[in-house]
């Protein structure tokens, strides 16, 4: 844990540091432009007394600089390959949710 002894929070001339936790199951839409992209993170919700389908809400919108857009592309297709190289997940779960994401489809929840 770096050393945060000597720094006060938010450091001055700084915007105000914080970190919320958003729960998504994916992203439903994205717009890519010549500088940014913008794209939602949704959940699926289901209906707690059981009487409609589950739903898709949008949780969140993300505006990026198509930079940092494929940095965070090239990063998590590096921690996927981590997580195979340690067994965490498996190749063919992997190739699996890419064929389904192919194809708009969404995978089922699964811990292999």
């Amino acid at each position: 844990m770096p050393d945060t002894s000597g720094l006060s929070f938010p450091e001055p001339g700084y915007p105000e540091i914080k970190v919320d936790t958003i729960f998504a199951d994916g992203v439903t839409a994205l717009l890519p432009g010549p500088s940014v992209v913008k794209f939602h993170l949704a959940r699926t919700d289901g209906n707690f007394v059981v009487t409609k389908d589950n739903r898709t809400v949008v949780v969140q919108q993300v505006v990026m600089s198509i930079e940092g857009f494929i940095q965070a592309a090239q990063f998590f297709n590096n921690v996927i390959d981590g997580m195979v190289e340690q067994k965490v997940l498996s190749k063919d779960r992997v190739d699996q949710i890419r064929a389904m994401a192919a194809k708009g489809g969404a995978p089922t929840a699964s811990v292999t």
